[in-house]
């Protein structure tokens, strides 16, 4: 028969007035689909024409068969299992492309069909997480469990879940139990050294994720949350190559180049550390950290304290209660050697917000209050504040910063205001 083709073809049925055959063959799939060929008054067969939309694009039709019935006698064939991995393989593809957007209504819709189907709830779940919606993904995962205890993906998933909405205590077993299922996942060494360095187990940390990179040198997670560990740990030298392999794979991230920036920082490679953390805050001009630690690199590496406020400055802009950066501006402003940067009044209100915000209780915000005070001639003031803060930090065992605040509190006794060196 011309229908035919070198591939398999089965299971063939006759119309009941013997003019249509209709087969399934593999001609165009690994799964047979259903196709159908005319024979006329003379025996003669048309090229066989698929019927397209038969099933599912990763399922089989067995058995195609003529129904004798009028032209009318038929409104409808229910498929739910069909429809289902239609609607299944339509969302996986959207998933696969990163359109979670798009894919998250075709998962619902799956799980409309059938609810019970736990890689359906797992993906929606991944789905909702990838949006930035992890408290919805937590039900689903949670019945992607329910369904599959032995889903090491169901629970990495949840677990991933809880740690984005702080539950690091839930979070650490669903990785711990996904580990035991699957001792070779990247991703679940990752998030849990992830985790275990939320929660100060640096050393546990490093552990798993350096594991997590020797599997997959590529997992971005695996290598930001390593350099980020080792960063933690002290170790700057050793965060280096892990951040720059993390920047590699992710140019775009501020928040990878504002750490990278720390390690080189912490290195005293004030250019390189600079460069990276102008490139963190030209992709991300909102990103509080790495205008804060341009400000720091460019006053304590390279003495660029004027441009060093810039940054400040815009910080305070965005968020005017962040104490860190209140505290080293009114210190910059009140000690800098230069006449052209010091500005005592903005120094003292700077420090004197610091100061509420911290509720009088942290040495170093009073300490660069005391010198804000001596600044602008307010010399009593100065000391009592600096004794307040000496006071703080010996009591916090702070010897070093114990020792600064008291040569400087024989200066204001004096009535001479503090200067960094130049």
């Amino acid at each position: 028969m011309r229908c035919n083709t070198p591939l398999m073809n089965s299971w063939h049925s006759f119309s009941p007035n013997g003019r249509w055959l209709v087969f399934s063959s593999k001609s165009r799939s690994p799964y047979t689909q259903m196709f159908l060929t005319h024979v006329d008054e003379d025996g003669n067969d048309s090229p066989a024409i698929l019927v397209e939309n038969a099933t599912a694009a990763n399922r089989a039709v067995n058995i195609p068969e003529f129904v004798n019935i009028p032209p009318d006698g038929l409104t409808g064939i229910d498929a739910p299992a069909a429809d289902f991995y239609r609607v299944f393989n339509e969302a996986t593809a959207e998933s696969e492309k990163g359109r979670y957007a798009t894919a998250i209504p075709l998962w619902t819709k799956a799980l409309a069909l059938n609810p019970d189907e736990d890689r359906a709830q797992t993906s929606l779940g991944a789905a909702l997480a990838a949006t930035g919606r992890a408290a919805e993904a937590i039900p689903h995962f949670e019945k992607a469990v329910a369904l599959n205890p032995d889903s090491d993906e169901a629970r990495s998933g949840l677990g991933a879940a809880f740690a984005s909405t702080g539950r690091l205590d839930e979070a650490i077993p669903e990785y711990q139990k996904a580990l035991e299922l699957n001792p070779e996942s990247a991703e679940a060494l990752g998030n849990l050294g992830a985790a275990l360095a939320q929660k100060g187990r640096v050393n546990e940390a490093i552990v798993r994720l350096e594991k997590a990179v020797a599997l997959d040198p590529e997992y971005l997670g695996g290598q930001a949350n390593l350099g980020m560990a080792l960063l933690q740990r002290g170790e700057a030298a050793q965060a280096q190559p892990h951040l720059e392999k993390a920047v590699a794979l992710d140019p775009r991230s501020a928040e990878l180049r504002q750490s990278l920036g720390l390690a080189l920082m912490e290195q005293q490679k004030g250019d390189a550390a600079i460069a990276q953390f102008r490139r963190a805050v030209a992709l991300a001009p909102a990103f509080v950290p790495a205008r804060e630690s341009l400000g720091a690199a460019l006053h304590h590496l390279q003495g660029k304290t004027a441009e060093a406020l810039v940054q400040w400055r815009e910080v305070l802009r965005l968020e005017p209660d962040h104490v860190p950066v209140l505290t080293q501006a009114a210190w910059a402003l009140a000690t800098s050697p230069s006449a052209a940067v010091r500005r005592g009044p903005e120094a003292v209100a700077l420090a004197e917000r610091a100061v509420r915000l911290t509720g009088d209780r942290e040495p170093s915000t009073l300490d660069a209050l005391a010198a804000a005070y001596a600044e602008v001639g307010r010399f009593g003031e100065a000391l009592r504040t600096a004794q307040r803060a000496l006071d703080l930090a010996r009591q916090a065992g702070n010897a070093e910063l114990a020792v600064a605040i008291d040569v400087r509190t024989a200066l204001y006794r004096a009535r001479s205001p503090f200067r960094e060196k130049s």
